[in-house]
Formats: structure tokens, sequence, C-alpha cells
């Protein structure tokens, strides 16, 4: 096992984030771990779970590799902690109390509670009235719409009150602008 493991976690997460690695010696050379991988993955994961306060988790992954037969763990230590952004706001779908579909307004976001200062809501439709297939359409029309407004904000997000769901804004956008890319929209 790594000697201070849990020290170099720490000390990865108070700086930049690295990765470091099991089965490779100080020359860069894959030395290959004999032992069960499985356990040994597990037990990593246990020991920087159960010996590091406050909570860790999330802040890393512990992946298996395999190069010329032979089996070594990478540990990627985070480089910043980032606040999780709420899947639906970009995924999914708000419905009012009067069973209307709501996005932002400014750039089409399914969440307008994203924004720190006053919704800015636009109707799209009443559900009642429309199938899944005409939701969506009218959600990716809407979004069409505002992609040079989104692309505005990823460059210039510092200044626009995001942070009503929590989550890195820019990152939030930049994923915006990818999946609407992979779309082709």
């Amino acid at each position: 096992m790594v000697d201070d493991l849990e020290e170099s976690v720490i000390s990865f997460l108070n700086k930049d984030g690295d990765n470091i690695y099991i089965g490779i010696d100080n020359n860069s050379n894959i030395v290959g771990l004999k032992n069960n991988i499985d356990f040994l993955q597990r037990k990593v994961k246990d020991l920087i779970i159960s010996n590091i306060e406050p909570s860790v988790l999330g802040l890393f992954d512990i992946e298996v590799l395999e190069k010329n037969n032979k089996k070594y763990l990478k540990i990627t230590i985070a480089k910043e902690y980032e606040m999780p952004t709420c899947p639906a706001t970009i995924s999914g779908i708000h419905v009012t109390n009067t069973n209307n579909i709501i996005l932002d307004k400014r750039i089409g976001l399914s969440c307008p509670w994203f924004w720190l200062d006053e919704p800015q809501l636009e109707v799209i439709g009443n559900i009642q009235n429309m199938n899944y297939d005409e939701i969506v359409n009218k959600i990716l029309e809407y979004r069409v719409s505002k992609i040079s407004d989104v692309e505005n904000m990823e460059k210039h997000v510092e200044l626009y009150p995001f942070g009503g769901c929590g989550g890195n804004a820019k990152q939030l956008l930049r994923t915006y602008l990818d999946v609407s890319r992979i779309r082709g929209m």
C-alpha cells in the first residue's frame, strides 16, 4: 500500500488535485499489482473514506487500469470541490401548479430558479394539451433561439446572478452548449 496515502489525498485536495498511482514505481515503470485487484480497490477506497474528515466522498475516483498485462490503480483527486447542479436545470421539465410548462426566459434552462434574482418565466404550453414529442420540440425550439445568449453568458458568467440551485454556472453553461451541439441545435 502507498505510504501516507491519506496525507497525499488531503494534500492534493488542498491544492490543484492530481493522480496517485498504485502499481507504478517512482521511475514511472508499471510494476503491476499481484493481489486481488478488486479487493485492493475497495480497500483503498475504504481507507480514504474512513480516515479523512470531513468526508471526501465524491472528491476522488479510483480506476483499475491495465497496460502490458499489468494492472494498476489510478486515484484521481478532484481539482476543487464543485457544488453539483440540479440535473433538471438542463434535462428536466418544470410544470407549474396550473399545468403550464415553463422555461427560463433568458436562456431556456428548464429551471428558472438557477438565477439569484427574480425568475423570468417563459410558458411554452400546457401539459394537458401537448404530447411528449410536442413538449420536447417546443423546448428545443426555444433553446435554439437562445444559443447566442448562452454563448455570451458563458464567456461573461461573472456578470450574471447565478447560483439559486447551486453549482458551477460556467460548467452548467458549457454543458448546455455541449448538449446543444450534440443534438445539432
